[in-house]
């Protein structure tokens, strides 16, 4: 019998795929968290200060699945920052190249996703993590790395 193994940029891929349904609700403009959404794109503001925006799961699974398709999109299709990519349930394990390996829940803020985006902001965008928070300018930095890969393609 064949096995096939399934790479690990495809896997990363199908996991942004798998939650776009629970994403719905931030692209409708009838409802509160697509008013929310707004409120990430502001400049300057730390995004873990907001409690309307950490604490629901629509808008925090919105902001983790920009973070993986952005990895997706680093390096190339091969997504050489990572070695292997994991999902069971809501939970999200990831293995960095350089063998770090970081868990976070979909849809959470708390200290994992926080380890898991001081690892991505040192990597990704070869940046120190900031001290605290989670600033809004890694929203438009995500967004500006997925686009230059995407005309690239």
């Amino acid at each position: 019998m064949t096995t096939h193994v399934i790479p690990t940029s495809i896997k990363l891929l199908q996991i942004v795929i798998n939650e776009l349904p629970n994403l719905e609700p931030a692209f409708n403009t009838n409802r509160s968290e697509y008013k929310i959404l707004k409120k990430c794109v502001k400049p300057e503001q730390d995004l873990s200060a907001n409690t309307d925006i950490i604490h629901n799961k629509c808008i925090m699974t919105y902001l983790q699945s920009l973070l993986l398709l952005t990895i997706s999109m680093y390096g190339g299709l091969q997504s050489p920052a990572i070695r292997n990519i994991q999902k069971e349930d809501t939970k999200i394990s990831i293995t960095w190249k350089s063998g770090s390996s970081n868990s976070f829940s979909m849809g959470v803020y708390d200290a994992d996703f926080k380890k898991f985006y001081d690892m991505f902001q040192t990597i990704i965008f070869c940046a120190a993590p900031p001290l605290k928070g989670f600033p809004s300018s890694t929203m438009t930095n995500a967004y500006f790395l997925i686009r230059s890969y995407a005309q690239r393609l």
